[in-house]
């Protein structure tokens, strides 16, 4: 009868050890990175601050290279292509500094942005 108990009590415990272990993993994968809808809503709250850089000689369409952090700022904003080092290419890349995003746990997220300014 000892043996029983202590038998299922080392088995109870493993499989709670388990079910922590199952459960602190779970939390890794369902911590998401912003919808793709949530990221465009963010951009598009700023586009009036893209559109003011057409003042300092900006026009045309181009590329915003972007990392965002996990904290929901901008870890890196680079302009790619003929406004890069410009004036307009600068103020580009501050405007997109200031855009937020939900905030969420895991590596950086990288991408490509267009932006007309036409």
């Amino acid at each position: 009868m000892r043996r029983t108990r202590a038998r299922r009590l080392r088995a109870s415990f493993a499989a709670a050890l388990a079910l922590g272990f199952a459960f602190a993993l779970g939390l890794a994968a369902c911590a998401h990175a912003p919808s793709q809808q949530q990221i465009e809503s963010s951009l598009h709250a700023i586009d009036p601050a893209f559109a003011a850089c057409r003042d300092r000689g900006g026009s045309g369409s181009v590329q915003l290279d972007l990392i965002i952090v996990d904290k929901g700022t901008v870890g890196s904003a680079k302009i790619i292509g003929a406004l890069a080092h410009t004036p307009a290419g600068d103020c580009l890349e501050a405007a997109a500094r200031n855009a937020r995003f939900p905030h969420f746990h895991g590596a950086p997220i990288r991408f490509i942005w267009p932006i007309d300014l036409h």
